[in-house]
């Protein structure tokens, strides 16, 4: 009786153990990788976003991750989702919308080890519904010697067999894959938010232009983060400028996974967001402006 009631204390506080934790476990066959020295290097653009909340109350997290219309660029924009920051939201309709500007901070750690920490001064693009992003400013740049920006595609992910991840001659030459990265929050992997974590060769799916699904891997707080598909185009002798080597590039951030399913993320196209991130590189992209 002894035995079964100390049993039963053990049991008890496992369950109050895993109730009290903030953080969602680790699912089992999770094939997420924890960012190290040997990760590949664009991942160092992905940053560590903390949001303080507006009624003082604390801080929640989120991720960002650093763009320009070029990988050879300095920049001070990033990209996020809306609901990340809408709480800052003051007032004002779309279009024309008046945020708090309080400090929030975000947190980017180079390929040599070395932390970045920058503050968000502007919010230049919003949508919280249906096509959750946000394209923010920092209040200084990053230099392309410390973290080369990540670029997005000029193609379509998929686009009726013509597209880079279901064009059959593509996948065939190239050797397309989808990557989704962000500082998910689950225990032990993620460690609460502290490792950047990534999904690398996942499968992403078709839905409406402002939202898609994928068999991406994600948790709480990689939100924001960038889905990245990587290319070996090689040499191309028949362009006017030979596009050589691997490359990265964004086709959407991620919106967050479904309910109960983490193996399961939705994220916004960059079809969607495309136009206005253009406006913005006119505006804030000019090299070493800052």
């Amino acid at each position: 009786m002894k035995a079964l009631f100390a049993l039963l204390i053990i049991m008890l506080a496992v369950q109050v153990s895993q109730a009290a934790s903030p953080y969602p476990p680790t699912m089992e066959g999770d094939e997420r990788q924890v960012r190290t020295s040997s990760s590949p290097e664009w991942l160092a653009a992905v940053g560590r976003f903390v949001i303080n909340k507006r009624d003082g109350t604390g801080a929640k997290l989120c991720t960002a991750f650093l763009v320009s219309a070029n990988s050879t660029d300095d920049s001070r924009i990033i990209m996020s989702e809306g609901h990340c920051i809408n709480e800052w939201h003051v007032s004002g309709a779309a279009g024309n919308r008046r945020f708090s500007m309080t400090t929030h901070n975000i947190y980017f750690t180079t390929n040599t080890g070395e932390e970045l920490k920058r503050k968000v001064v502007a919010v230049v693009g919003y949508e919280w519904s249906p096509g959750d992003h946000a394209i923010l400013i920092l209040d200084k740049g990053i230099y392309n010697y410390e973290i080369k920006p990540l670029v997005h595609s000029d193609e379509p992910f998929k686009n009726m067999g013509y597209g880079l991840l279901d064009d059959p001659v593509y996948q065939q030459e190239f050797k397309p894959f989808a990557t989704a990265a962000g500082y998910s929050s689950d225990v032990p992997l993620g460690d609460g938010g502290k490792h950047l974590t990534y999904d690398e060769d996942c499968y992403l799916n078709g839905g409406m232009n402002y939202q898609k699904d994928s068999r991406c891997t994600s948790y709480r707080g990689a939100s924001g983060g960038p889905i990245v598909v990587t290319v070996d185009r090689g040499v191309d002798e028949w362009e006017e400028r030979p596009v050589m080597g691997i490359e990265h590039l964004v086709v959407g951030i991620i919106k967050g996974g479904r309910d109960g399913d983490n193996s399961s993320t939705y994220w916004t196209p960059h079809s969607y967001y495309r136009a206005k991130l253009l406006e913005v590189f006119a505006r804030y992209g000019v090299k070493r402006n800052y």
